[in-house]
Order: C-alpha cells, then sequence, then structure tokens
C-alpha cells in the first residue's frame, strides 16, 4: 500500500539522481518494506532490469564495515555484488583479511580469495 506518494516521488527521483550504489540499495528496500512495491514494478519504474534491482538491493545484506566502504566508494561494485551473496561470518572474516588492499584488487584475484577464505570458514564449523 502506497502511504505517501510525494515520499514515493522523491524516492524515485532521488535513485535516479544517485551515482551511490549503497544509497540506491536503501531506496530500493525502502520502496519494497515501507512501499509494498513488488520487483516487477520496481524495474518499471526505475528503468532498470529487474535482475539488476535484485543484485543492488542484495548489498543491503553487506556487514556494516562492507556497506561503509560502499557508500564512499571504497569497494568495487563487483567485489560488493559477490560479497553480499556470503554469509555475515564470511564477510567479516574477509573484511578482516583484506580490509587493508581489497580496494586494489582485480576482481578475479578477490574472487579467488575470497573463496579460500570461504572455503576454510566451512571446513573450521
Amino acid at each position: 500500500m502506497l502511504v505517501n506518494k510525494v515520499e514515493y516521488g522523491h524516492l524515485i527521483s532521488k535513485y535516479h539522481q544517485s551515482e551511490n550504489m549503497m544509497e540506491k540499495a536503501r531506496i530500493i528496500n525502502v520502496l519494497r518494506e515501507d512501499h509494498q512495491v513488488p520487483f516487477n514494478n520496481l524495474a518499471d519504474v526505475l528503468f532498470e532490469v529487474e535482475r539488476q534491482l535484485y543484485r543492488i538491493n542484495g548489498l543491503n545484506r553487506l556487514i556494516p564495515e562492507f556497506q561503509d566502504m560502499a557508500t564512499k566508494g571504497q569497494l568495487k561494485r563487483l567485489h560488493a555484488y559477490a560479497l553480499s551473496g556470503l554469509q555475515e561470518d564470511v564477510q567479516r572474516t574477509v573484511y578482516q583479511q583484506m580490509k587493508d588492499y581489497i580496494r586494489k584488487t582485480k576482481h578475479e584475484e578477490f574472487m579467488k580469495t575470497v573463496a579460500i577464505i570461504a572455503k576454510e570458514k566451512k571446513n573450521t564449523n
């Protein structure tokens, strides 16, 4: 149910103006949760492919440290998408081990390192 048309319109406008992926993720979350707009309708309103909206919305699953890095532009978009699919404890381990150089890491190297960390974490549980 659409609670506030002015706020809804403002969020749509803000989404289109934003270049920050975390801000877009938060806007999608508000539209879905507070305004109960389904993804297929959001795709039409935001002029995005539905699959892309799922990816962006997934960033809300990042731990706060990675959300902060993404907000500040210190986390590459592909890295953020990959991290958002990991469990919280794995994200925390990745953050602790890679926080100082994650920004400089190429995606292929990053994914290999994340896979190793996730495998190690799985083996210790």
